[in-house]
C-alpha cells in the first residue's frame, strides 16, 4: 500500500470512531442565577448543547416545591408567602446512563416591600370602649371590697 492510502484508512478509522463516540453534553445557559420577588414567576429556557440528536432528558435536584421543570423549560414560581432565600438547584440533562452533565443553578428570592395592608379594623378596635359614650352620672363609687374570694372576687364589691 502506498503510504497515501495508509493515511486515508487511518482517517477514516478515527472518523469512524469519532461518529460512534459518546457524545459530551454541556448546559448553555443565559446565566446561572434567577432573582425575583415572591409572587412573580419566570421561565428559563434550558439548552443541552452536544446531545448529536438524541433525547435529552432534563432533571434536578435539590428543587424548592415552586420550581417546574417541564421538557426544556425551567419554571420558577415563588408564592407571595415564600421566605427570603438563596438555593443552588442542581440541573442534570442526560441522553442515557452514561452520557450526562450537570450544571448548578442559583434561585434567589426576595420578599417584596409593601406597607401592611388593612382590610378592616381590629375587632379591638370596634369593640366596647370605642362604641359607648360613658356618662359621668352613671358611674358609682366603690368604698369597701370583701376579702372573701369564694366565688366571683368581683361579687363582693360593697356598693354604697
Amino acid at each position: 500500500m502506498r503510504p497515501f492510502g495508509v493515511a486515508a484508512l487511518i482517517g477514516l478509522a478515527f472518523a469512524a470512531c469519532e461518529v460512534n463516540a459518546p457524545a459530551k453534553l454541556a448546559f448553555d445557559l443565559e446565566t446561572d442565577r434567577v432573582t425575583l420577588v415572591a409572587g412573580e414567576s419566570r421561565s428559563v429556557q434550558l439548552t443541552v448543547v452536544g446531545a448529536r440528536r438524541t433525547p435529552v432528558t432534563i432533571q434536578g435536584r435539590r428543587l424548592p416545591a415552586f420550581v417546574l421543570i417541564e421538557g426544556t423549560e425551567l419554571r420558577i414560581a415563588p408564592p407571595l408567602t415564600t421566605m427570603p432565600s438563596q438555593q443552588i438547584v442542581e440541573l442534570i440533562a442526560s441522553t442515557g446512563p452514561t452520557t450526562w452533565t450537570s450544571a448548578d443553578f442559583t434561585i434567589v428570592v426576595t420578599r417584596p416591600n409593601t406597607p401592611p395592608r388593612v382590610d378592616r379594623p381590629s375587632q379591638w378596635a370596634e369593640g366596647f370602649y370605642f362604641k359607648r359614650e360613658v356618662n359621668l352620672s352613671e358611674l358609682h363609687r366603690f368604698d369597701a371590697v370583701d376579702l372573701h374570694f369564694d366565688s366571683d372576687p368581683l361579687a363582693h364589691l360593697v356598693h354604697q
